[in-house]
């Protein structure tokens, strides 16, 4: 049996520039259409910028609008 769907949710609290995240080394709409808006205040952040992953091997991530933006999206086992 495969494993179930896990789910990264992102937000930018930024409050003076978009972000564009992308799996690094990959297009810069793999995973959004379009960057995530910057935080504005009174404003609730974007809601709309869920990732539905199915691959759980440890993922370097990268803002396409920034070089030097960068991340790691890691993977742990449940524990019993």
């Amino acid at each position: 049996m495969g494993k179930s769907p896990d789910f990264v949710f992102w937000r930018n609290f930024d409050r003076k520039e978009q972000h564009w995240i992308t799996a690094k080394d990959k297009r810069q709409n793999l995973w959004f259409k379009a960057p995530l808006a910057r935080f504005v205040d009174g404003q609730p952040p974007d809601t709309t910028t869920q990732l539905t992953l199915t691959e759980f091997d440890d993922i370097d991530y990268v803002c396409s609008l920034h070089p030097g933006e960068q991340g790691k999206i890691t993977f742990k086992s449940p524990t019993s």
